[in-house]
């Protein structure tokens, strides 16, 4: 039925598309938006290219749902959308448009209307979010002992980007070197919960790509592992990051372990004080 009602929509912009030499045309299509208002479609037929775009409805309805900014989800669903469908989105207008050139185009046609139809349809469900960050308990213990050294340009549960990807960090701060500094990152490895070999493939990615090529970085890795480290699981995951920190240019350190934990804490003191 609903397909039907598409194809009678395409049938009708043809006949516009056909019937109309030059300026604008509004197709009201069978369909109602969320505020139950007709869904129109725009015709332009300019010098034999036909440009079909949403007369701004779905920026108008964006903003109504105060989802305009690029990182909102509803934003993203028309983004991928568009991407998907070869749909332009003009920023300065606020208007999605598509170009064709042969009338008979019908998939082109039935692509654009589905693309509105679909954003009018799905973007008012769409439900914003507020980025949080996941805090393990090591990540709380992490950055408590951080702030308790009160260290200089101290900085907490950051993003950082590497070569090609952004990476969520622990704990940053800058180590002076003779008159120029590096950044020294840690890292939180939460071996404890799910995955744990995902999150120790995930530290050597890491550590690639935020280290290699990018000069004045130093990448150190936490870990805990106790009375955990008796689940197979869990140990494959341990070894395979203390195996590859040589390899990789990061420094592994066991949080559980009392020793490596005063080394971690106090080679990150004398970093601050330029003693090494």
């Amino acid at each position: 039925m609903e397909e039907q009602k598409i194809k009678e929509l395409v049938d009708k912009l043809n006949s516009a598309i056909l019937n109309d030499v030059e300026g604008m045309s509004v197709i009201t299509t069978p369909f109602t938006d969320n505020d139950n208002e007709p869904i129109e479609i725009g015709l332009v037929n300019q010098n034999g290219s036909i440009q079909l775009n949403d007369l701004g409805r779905i920026s108008g309805l964006l903003f109504g749902l105060g989802q305009h900014s690029v990182n909102s989800p509803a934003f993203l669903l028309v983004k991928n959308l568009a991407d998907i469908y070869n749909i332009t989105i003009d920023y300065d207008c606020g208007v999605l448009s598509r170009s064709i050139n042969d009338t008979k185009d019908y998939e082109a046609l039935m692509d654009f209307i589905k693309v509105v139809l679909s954003v009018h349809v799905a973007a008012p469900e769409v439900k914003q979010y507020r980025k949080t960050f996941s805090r393990s308990t090591l990540v709380h213990k992490i950055s408590r002992e951080f702030f308790q050294m009160q260290l200089p340009n101290l900085e907490t549960q950051i993003d950082i980007l590497g070569q090609n990807e952004m990476w969520s960090i622990a704990v940053k701060y800058v180590k002076p070197v003779g008159k120029e500094s590096v950044d020294v990152f840690v890292a939180v490895a939460d071996l404890s919960i799910k995955e744990p070999k995902q999150k120790a493939s995930n530290i050597l990615a890491m550590s690639v790509d935020l280290l290699e090529k990018i000069p004045n970085r130093e990448l150190r890795v936490v870990y805990e592992v106790d009375g955990i480290g008796q689940i197979p699981e869990v140990q494959r995951a341990k070894n395979l990051i203390d195996s590859h920190q040589r390899d990789f240019k990061y420094r592994a350190f066991n949080f559980a372990d009392v020793e490596q934990k005063a080394e971690l804490l106090t080679l990150s003191r004398q970093d601050t004080l330029n003693l090494i």
